[in-house]
């Protein structure tokens, strides 16, 4: 199978994974956010900034550096799933441990007994890092799709268990720890790999440079995306929390279907690539060109449809993370094509740049975000808003230059799709003001929906758009192929 069949083949069942993960995960925060409150959403919301964080530690950098590493033995394996498994432990001792202080940082009692439960999800993560790292390596994504499909079902179904018998906030707690356990032993299951009893320091040694300039990127990424959090529920409320996590988590729905579903498949393609910069290039621009074709159009829509949509989804209680999500649609849509530079960065074995940049940005975010916080939730996604334009130009100028790729070039690949999405937004939002807003939810939600892909498909066949075209083709082929088969 070449290269190419590989990756159609592996963005294939990567869009199937996500999309079916996202419409489960999206089914049951209908459901547990009409039975729980936007203050147990905020409770666990500010838990998770500390052990999302904790994640990534747990992890190393050590995945992606087995991936890019393309001549990978079975000592760097075996070596790697040791030592993730060694910091997953520590990492839950230590949760364990400090969970009365993150009670007490937060002034929330219950969350030192939450903090110590969920300290044993570092653990039980850490037994599946190495084997998922393998079926990327591998180009075995039907098996990621397994993994992720049933752990994101199974958790999902007793966390709604959980909430009608009155557990409240623990229901959330439960149907973290159930998902990785899941998503572990399934790994397990599913691999024929399996680790033996080595630890190698020259193959420890060859992965850690890029694995740890790779996790200090990572970290101050992380930080970047969830620093807003923490300070929100800081120096506001766990309420306020819950509100926005909900806008910027509806928000990153597209952008996780889209720049993630492509990153899991394009990230060993490039690593295959990365001895030859023209067709890495080329490669990579058709990649961001796909990413704006769906990216763009679905962010405008969804910050039109809001308002109908967030009742309908959320319920009248959640009102308030409206004006959120319509500010965070407009930073997803830079985001979008933004995200696709950490592929240069690793592919290219550039980790140390990534993590300095990282670094100079991350101050850049936090003196933003800490101005908005006096203008309340709104004035945090505006200032998230207002940072990632200056923080996406630095972003393309300094990856670029490693495979002589310009800013100019970049907004030239996606300008025409910028401007199709932009003008049927402006049709929608005409439309919606002065007739469907009078209308009920449903219809209202129904009818922009329809009305804005119908105008955008229009406006591709029109001006016969390259990008749709070669869509169409993609989805075709893949189509007819599974006929034949």
């Amino acid at each position: 199978m070449s290269l190419k069949e590989k990756v159609i083949g592996g963005v294939s069942w990567s869009i199937i994974s996500r999309l079916g993960s996202q419409v489960f995960q999206f089914g049951f925060t209908i459901i547990l956010a009409r039975l729980l409150t936007p203050n147990d959403f905020g409770i666990v919301g500010l838990l998770l900034v500390f052990t999302g964080f904790a994640q990534l530690i747990g992890d190393s950098g050590f995945s992606t550096a087995l991936i890019q590493k393309i001549d990978a033995e079975e000592t760097h394996y075996s070596t790697v799933f040791w030592i993730q498994l060694g910091i997953g432990i520590f990492l839950s001792f230590v949760f364990f441990i400090v969970g009365k202080y993150i009670a007490y940082f937060f002034a929330t009692p219950v969350l030192e007994q939450i903090t110590q439960v969920i300290s044993l999800n570092f653990f039980i993560s850490s037994l599946g890092y190495t084997q998922q790292a393998l079926f990327t390596k591998r180009f075995l994504f039907k098996k990621l799709a397994v993994l992720s499909l049933i752990s994101v079902f199974v958790s999902g179904v007793f966390a709604v268990i959980f909430a009608l018998n009155g557990f409240g906030v623990w229901a959330l707690v439960w149907q973290i720890l159930i998902a990785s356990s899941v998503l572990s032993l399934l790994s397990w299951v599913l691999s024929d790999w399996k680790p033996k009893l080595i630890i190698n320091y020259a193959a420890c040694k060859d992965l850690t440079k890029y694995g740890l300039y790779l996790l200090g990127h990572q970290s101050v990424n992380y930080w970047l995306r969830n620093g807003d959090k923490l300070l929100i529920g800081k120096f506001l409320s766990p309420a306020s929390l819950g509100i926005y996590s909900r806008g910027y988590n509806l928000m990153m729905l597209p952008m996780n279907n889209i720049s993630a579903v492509l990153g899991r498949v394009m990230f060993p393609a490039l690593a295959q690539m990365q001895g030859d910069i023209p067709r890495f290039k080329k490669a990579y621009l058709k990649s961001v060109q796909m990413i704006a074709f769906i990216a763009f159009p679905s962010m405008v829509l969804a910050s039109v449809i809001a308002e109908p949509f967030i009742n309908l989804v959320l319920g009248e209680k959640w009102a308030e993370v409206v004006p959120i999500f319509r500010i965070l649609c407009w930073a997803g849509l830079l985001q979008s094509i933004v995200f696709p530079v950490n592929w240069i960065f690793t592919s290219l074995g550039k980790t140390k740049v990534q993590f300095q940049l990282s670094v100079i940005l991350g101050i850049l975010y936090i003196i933003s975000i800490l101005i908005g916080l006096k203008f309340g939730i709104v004035g945090v996604a505006l200032a998230y808003l207002f940072i990632s334009i200056p923080s996406a130009f630095i972003n393309f100028v300094i990856s670029g230059k490693y495979i002589y790729l310009s800013v100019r070039e970049v907004f030239k690949a996606v300008s025409l799709i910028l401007c199709m999405s932009l003008l049927m937004g402006i049709i929608l939002a005409l439309a919606d003001h002065f007739y469907f807003r009078t209308q009920n939810d449903i219809l209202r939600l129904a009818a922009l929906t329809i009305i804005g892909i119908t105008l955008f498909v229009l406006f591709c066949k029109v001006i016969k758009d390259a990008t749709y075209t070669e869509f169409l083709q993609v989805v075709t082929n893949k189509i007819l192929k599974r006929k034949e088969r």
